[in-house]
C-alpha cells in the first residue's frame, strides 16, 4: 500500500520499492535468467542494453560448450548455429574491449542469438513508466504510436463531466503491425482486461488511496485558467493518467458510478467467502473477505526479440500462499517458450486461464462459489413456496414478503455480477480470435485454441448460472405477487364478512327498534297512563324530549 501510496505522491519520479524484471528465455538449454532492477536505476541509465555483455558471453561461451560436447556428429543446423555463435562471440569481445577504452557502443543494439529473447515485465499499469521504457530501451529507436496508445484510454476527456478515478482503463484490444507502419513501431500491441484476487479490506484501503485528492478537470478548471486551458499540462489530469487503478467488477461493468464500495461489499464473492454470518441467511463481508478484481495486461512485442508487459504483480496485487498469481504462473511455464510470439501467447492465455486452473480452484473457485450460491438460493426459493403453500392449507397464510424481497435483490445482483463476467469472457474471446487471426502457422494457433476451448465450456456454464438466476428471479416475483393476490382476496373475505355484520345488525334494527320504542314510551310514568294526576303529563315528557 505504501509504494502504490508513494506513486502518487511522488509524481513522475519512481518510488523505492518497485523494480522492472528482466527475464532472458533461451530455448537451447530452456533455462530462463531473471534479474530485476529498481526503476530510477533502469530509466535513469540510457541507452540500456537489452542484456550485459557479460551475461550474453557467459550464455555464448555455455552453448559453445554444449555443442562441443555433442557426440556423434553434428547437423548442419547446429553446424550453422555454431558458426552465428562465434560471430557473435567475436563482436561482444570487440565491443567490451571499446567499452574498456572508453569507446562504450552499448547505443547499439546487441545481436540475439537466434532462440533466445527478452521479457521485461513492470509490475503495475503505469503509463509514463511505459514511455520512459520506449525512451530508454535501445537507445530510444523505438516509438509508441498515439493512436494505439493516448488515444486508446478511456474514457475519452470530456469537460462537461466529472469521471471517477476508477474509469480511468485501456480500451481492450489487439492490433499487429501493419505493412504501413513505421519501422520503428511494436509488432503488436494488446490490451487485455482479466480477473484477479484481492481482499475487501486492502480493495477499501485502495479505493480511498486512488481517491485522495485525484480527480478529472471540471467547467471550473477552464473557468479559472482561461479559454487557452490545456487538460493533458495539468497537474490534476496528469496524476489522473499515470497509474491505472485496479477494479472491482462493478468498477468494470459500470466505470461512470462516483461510489461503488456499497455495491462491492455486496458483491456475492465478498459474502460467500466472510466469517461474518456464515452459517445464516444474511452475510456480510469482513476485512479478508475476496473480491473478483479486473485487473488489465497490457503486452508489446517491441521487436522480433523483446517483449514488455505490464500488469499488477509481486506487491502490488493480491498475495497468498496458496495462490499462485499471473506473474507466477507465466513463470513456471517460460521454459516451453521458444519464441517472443510463443512468449505473447504464454501470456495471453494465462491472463485469460490463470484464475480457473485446477490448482488455483483448490484455493478458491470464483465460478464455484456463484454456482454454490445460485443453489442455495434456490433452494431458499422453494423453500418459500412451500411455507407459503402450507400456511395457505392451514388457513392461517403469513403475507411478510421480507423474506421474498431480499432474495430477490440477491438473485439480482448475482444475475447482474454474472453478466459482468460473461461480457468480460466475451471480450477475452474477441481478442483471442483476432490474435488467431494473425498466426498463419497452426503449432502458433494451438496454445490460443486450446485457451478458448477452456473458456467455451465456462461460457456455457455461465449462461446456464444466469438462466438460473433468471428463473428464480421470476419465480420470486411471482411468489410476491401471489402474496399480494392472497393478501387482496383474503382482505376482500375480510370486507365481506363485515358487510354480512352489518346487514344482519341493519335487519335487527329495523325490527326492534319500533318494538323497543313503544316499550320505553308505554313504561313512562305519565298521568294518562298511570291515572295519577301527581305524575307528570304526556305534554310535560314531550317538552322534556324536545328541549334535549
Amino acid at each position: 500500500m505504501s509504494q502504490l501510496k508513494s506513486i502518487l505522491e511522488q509524481g513522475g519520479d519512481y518510488p523505492k520499492g518497485f523494480e522492472i524484471w528482466i527475464h532472458t528465455i533461451s530455448q537451447h538449454d530452456e533455462d530462463c535468467n531473471v534479474d530485476h532492477l529498481p526503476l530510477k536505476r533502469f530509466f535513469e541509465t540510457a541507452p540500456i542494453p537489452p542484456v550485459s555483455r557479460a551475461l550474453q558471453l557467459e550464455q555464448n561461451r555455455e552453448r559453445q560448450r554444449q555443442i562441443e560436447d555433442q557426440k556423434g556428429g553434428l547437423s548442419m543446423s547446429t553446424m550453422r548455429e555454431l558458426d552465428v555463435l562465434i560471430r557473435e562471440e567475436r563482436n561482444l569481445i570487440r565491443e567490451e574491449r571499446l567499452a574498456a577504452e572508453g569507446h562504450d557502443q552499448s547505443d547499439v543494439p546487441h545481436p540475439v542469438r537466434e532462440g533466445s529473447f527478452k521479457w521485461f515485465h513492470i509490475p503495475a499499469n503505469h503509463m509514463d513508466w511505459v514511455e520512459s521504457f520506449f525512451a530508454t530501451y535501445n537507445g530510444g529507436i523505438f516509438h509508441l504510436d498515439d493512436s494505439l496508445w493516448t488515444k486508446m484510454l478511456r474514457p475519452e476527456f470530456s469537460r462537461n463531466t466529472t469521471t471517477p478515478v476508477h474509469a480511468t482503463h485501456m480500451l481492450p484490444s489487439f492490433h499487429p503491425k501493419s505493412m504501413d507502419v513505421p519501422s520503428d513501431q511494436p509488432l503488436f500491441t494488446l490490451y487485455l482486461p482479466y480477473m484477479n484476487w484481492e481482499t475487501y479490506n486492502r480493495y477499501c484501503s485502495l479505493f480511498e488511496l486512488y481517491n485522495a485528492g485525484i480527480r478529472w478537470p471540471t467547467e471550473l478548471d477552464y473557468r479559472d485558467n482561461g479559454p487557452n486551458f490545456d487538460p493533458r499540462l495539468t497537474h490534476v489530469q496528469r496524476d489522473m493518467r499515470k497509474l491505472h487503478p485496479r477494479r472491482t467488477l462493478d468498477q468494470f461493468a459500470y466505470p461512470f458510478l462516483p461510489n461503488t464500495i456499497a455495491r462491492d461489499a455486496d458483491q456475492t464473492v465478498s459474502k460467500w467467502t466472510s466469517n461474518i454470518n456464515k452459517y445464516e441467511e444474511v452475510r456480510k463481508p469482513d476485512a479478508t473477505s475476496r473480491l473478483i478484481m479486473v485487473d488489465q495486461l497490457w503486452c508489446w512485442i517491441v521487436d522480433d526479440g523483446t517483449v514488455l508487459t505490464c500488469f499488477p504483480s509481486h506487491n502490488a496485487q493480491y498475495s497468498d500462499p496458496e495462490f499462485t498469481d499471473l506473474y507466477g504462473c507465466i513463470r513456471e511455464e517460460l521454459g516451453h517458450c521458444n519464441s517472443a510470439w510463443s512468449l505473447c501467447e504464454l501470456i495471453v492465455s494465462q491472463a485469460v486461464t490463470h484464475l480457473i486452473t485446477p490448482r488455483n480452484q483448490k484455493f478458491l473457485d470464483p465460478i464455484g462459489i456463484y454456482q454454490q450460491a445460485m443453489s442455495t438460493k434456490t433452494v431458499d426459493q422453494i423453500t418459500l413456496f412451500q411455507e407459503f403453500q402450507q400456511s395457505s392449507a392451514e388457513g392461517t397464510p403469513s403475507f411478510d414478503d421480507r423474506q421474498e424481497l431480499a432474495l430477490v435483490q440477491d438473485v439480482a445482483d448475482m444475475n447482474d455480477e454474472l453478466k459482468m463476467i460473461y461480457d468480460l469472457m466475451i471480450k477475452q474471446r474477441q481478442i483471442l480470435a483476432s490474435m488467431e487471426k494473425t498466426h498463419q502457422e497452426p503449432q502458433r494457433k494451438r496454445r490460443l485454441i486450446g485457451v478458448d476451448m477452456v473458456l467455451a465450456p465456462i461460457l456455457e456454464h455461465v449462461h446456464y448460472m444466469r438462466s438460473e438466476a433468471d428463473r428464480n428471479h421470476a419465480l420470486l416475483l411471482q411468489l410476491l405477487d401471489l402474496k399480494q393476490k392472497s393478501a387482496t382476496l383474503s382482505e376482500a373475505r375480510s370486507t365481506a364478512q363485515q358487510g354480512r355484520a352489518v346487514m344482519l345488525f341493519t335487519i335487527v334494527t329495523v325490527i326492534f327498534l319500533p318494538l323497543s320504542f313503544f316499550t320505553s314510551y308505554f313504561g313512562q310514568n305519565v298521568s294518562e297512563i298511570t291515572g295519577d294526576d301527581k305524575n307528570p303529563s304526556t305534554w310535560d315528557l314531550w317538552k322534556i324530549c324536545l328541549s334535549a
